[in-house]
């Protein structure tokens, strides 16, 4: 089966993944703090990892062959990043050093996190069967 040109969308998503992947390893410091404290022992093999396979979703979104596998990865990565998330949601207080571990940027990146897993479950439906 032939598949017509790469949707604008999906270069999208693979560029955003692939920004996030290198970040994983240009500034791992300031991911740190989004690790769980129960996984805190761990926070840079995990970033280190994950960094790790938001370059291989990317790779994988941008090839005919294996882009709905990579879209199927990326709204699986992104949903075990949700746990991390309300995790953090739970913690939050106001009084929090960093916007991001605030209420409002707690819920900023459930919403955001939620929407990229649907945008990648629509990028896998529209790369067809496999």
């Amino acid at each position: 089966m032939t598949r017509g040109p790469r949707p604008r969308d999906t270069d999208t998503l693979a560029a955003i993944f692939a920004a996030a992947g290198v970040a994983h390893f240009a500034a791992p410091t300031v991911l740190h703090p989004v690790v769980p404290p129960w996984m805190a022992a761990w926070a840079r093999p995990v970033v280190a990892v994950s960094g790790v396979a938001e370059l291989a979703v990317s790779g994988a979104l941008l090839h005919p062959a294996t882009r709905r596998r990579g879209a199927q990865g990326a709204a699986g990565l992104i949903a075990v990043f949700l746990v991390t998330h309300v995790d953090a949601a739970v913690r939050t207080r106001r009084d929090r050093a960093r916007w991001i571990e605030r209420p409002t940027g707690v819920t900023l990146r459930l919403v955001g996190n939620t929407a990229f897993v649907a945008w990648a479950l629509t990028v896998a439906r529209s790369a067809g069967p496999r």
